[in-house]
């Protein structure tokens, strides 16, 4: 009896890590998909490394929108600059005011001089609230086409054979072990 009750606590153990280990894994992935679960409201691949060592090439920003006038010296803003531009994230070491404008002055972490031209408050997107490392390169892979097959076409494939096999199983059981008559 000792042996089925240690058998059973070591089964419940191996369940609760996988659940654990499985949310681990899953969860960077969807706050990244939905970052409304965490209050924030965008999220972005990460493609350069100029706020290294703070923020790396494929990590992954999670974004809050914010009151232009909230931001200071020293956060972490993303924003555009322009139409069809990527949005950048970089931090603000100046925030300057000219005819009741503001604008903030950013600088990548591993660059050198400030970036060229103010960032209108208008061009704000938010402040960075979270960085999830390394999930971007995984994210950027998935948009690819083999990426797509692999995370997305195979795994649909794998779980409509499974159902099938759970649906016909039974019935191909039924039908190999029916007496013959006669």
């Amino acid at each position: 009896m000792k042996e089925l009750s240690t058998y059973m606590t070591r089964q419940l153990a191996v369940r609760v890590a996988v659940v654990v280990i499985l949310i681990a894994v899953v969860a960077p992935f969807v706050i990244y998909a939905v970052p409304q679960v965490i209050g924030a409201n965008h999220s972005y691949v990460v493609l350069t490394a100029s706020m290294s060592p703070a923020i790396e090439t494929g990590d992954v920003v999670i974004v809050s929108e914010t009151d232009p006038e909230a931001v200071e010296a020293g956060d972490v803003i993303t924003y555009v600059r322009g139409e069809n531009e990527p949005p950048v994230t970089h931090r603000v070491v100046e925030i300057t005011t000219e005819d009741g404008q503001t604008s903030y002055v950013t600088q990548g972490d591993a660059n050198s001089d400030p970036d060229s031209g103010a960032v209108p408050a208008d061009n704000l997107i938010g402040a960075v609230v979270l960085v999830i490392p390394w999930i971007g390169y995984v994210i950027q892979f998935i948009n690819t086409p083999t990426g797509f097959a692999l995370f997305v076409l195979i795994p649909i494939g794998l779980l409509v054979i499974s159902e099938a096999w759970t649906l016909l199983a039974p019935a191909l059981r039924d039908t190999q072990t029916e007496p013959e008559e006669g």
